[in-house]
C-alpha cells in the first residue's frame, strides 16, 4: 500500500561521500547558493525514507519556518527549484537543467 508521507525538514545526509555526490549534483543542475545544496541534500533524504511513497511539500511563497522547525535554513525558492529540476531530470528532459528561463 502506498501512501504519502510529509515532507520533513530535519532529514540530512550525513556521510562525507553523500556529500560529495549532492555537490556533484548541485554544480550539474548549476546550484550557486548554499541553501540550494542544502536545499537538495534535503529533498534527496526525504525521498530516500520516502521510498516507493510520495512526499507532500506545499509549494506556497511563505517561509518554511524558524531554527527549530528548519535547522538548516532553506527557503521555500530553494526547495521549488531543486524539487522542479529533479522532476525535469526524471521526465528525461536534463538537456535544460540549469538553464534560465527566457
Amino acid at each position: 500500500m502506498s501512501f504519502t508521507i510529509p515532507y520533513n525538514l530535519h532529514l540530512d545526509v550525513n556521510t562525507p561521500d553523500l556529500e560529495e555526490h549532492c555537490q556533484i549534483a548541485g554544480k550539474m543542475f548549476k546550484f550557486s547558493q548554499k541553501t540550494q545544496f542544502q536545499a537538495l541534500r534535503s529533498v534527496l533524504s526525504n525521498l530516500f525514507v520516502a521510498k516507493d511513497r510520495s512526499v507532500m511539500a506545499r509549494r506556497k511563497r511563505e517561509s518554511l519556518g524558524d531554527n527549530v522547525t528548519n535547522p538548516m535554513g532553506i527557503g521555500y525558492s530553494a526547495r521549488n527549484t531543486t524539487v522542479d529540476r529533479l522532476e525535469r531530470l526524471r521526465k528525461g528532459t536534463g538537456i535544460s537543467i540549469g538553464q534560465k528561463k527566457e
